[in-house]
């Protein structure tokens, strides 16, 4: 939605290649995040598989765009600008991209959720989709609601879990 997309992609990661010693392809990249982060992370490192390794998301909301509009309008105002009247199977849902990508190509994938987090359902229907479409990946559920006190428990094991899907080694 937006151009959030294209900035992260072409500036973000941009800036960041100039400016740090860092493996500026594929195998150096991993993207993360959580809640709408989370959603977003996962969606752009599907649609564009090319550019990352690795990807993961805590309590994303990942069902976002499955939602109908007028509940989501509730949720988000801007929810019409950024996904358009009908987001379902469009450009912008992770389950969709997940039908259209070539399996070979997605990254290593990690998805987490708390059990008493509001995006629990759609977290589990997420994993559920990628095992329906045989797609390797890390499903883990955790005590938990939707705030900092689980993201910090948990975000050493994303980190923990890029680490081993990135090659670190000098070029």
């Amino acid at each position: 939605g937006f151009a959030h997309e294209d900035d992260l992609i072409r500036d973000v990661i941009g800036l960041v290649e100039r400016t740090f010693p860092v493996r500026a392809e594929r195998r150096g990249r991993a993207i993360g995040g959580l809640s709408m982060g989370g959603y977003g992370a996962v969606k752009i490192a599907l649609k564009h598989h090319e550019m990352f390794a690795s990807a993961n998301s805590h309590s994303g909301a990942l069902g976002f765009p499955r939602l109908d509009p007028e509940t989501a309008r509730e949720r988000s105002p801007d929810f019409v600008r950024i996904f358009g009247e009908s987001p379902r199977g469009g450009p912008e849902d992770p389950f969709a991209i997940v039908e259209r990508i070539d399996h070979g190509r997605v990254p290593a994938l990690r998805i987490d959720c708390g059990t008493d987090d509001f995006l629990i359902d759609q977290n589990r229907e997420f994993h559920k989709h990628l095992e329906s479409r045989h797609i390797p990946h890390e499903y883990r559920e955790f005590p938990g609601g939707h705030d900092w006190a689980y993201w910090d428990l948990h975000v050493r094991e994303a980190v923990a879990f890029h680490l081993k899907n990135l090659d670190l080694s000098r070029k």
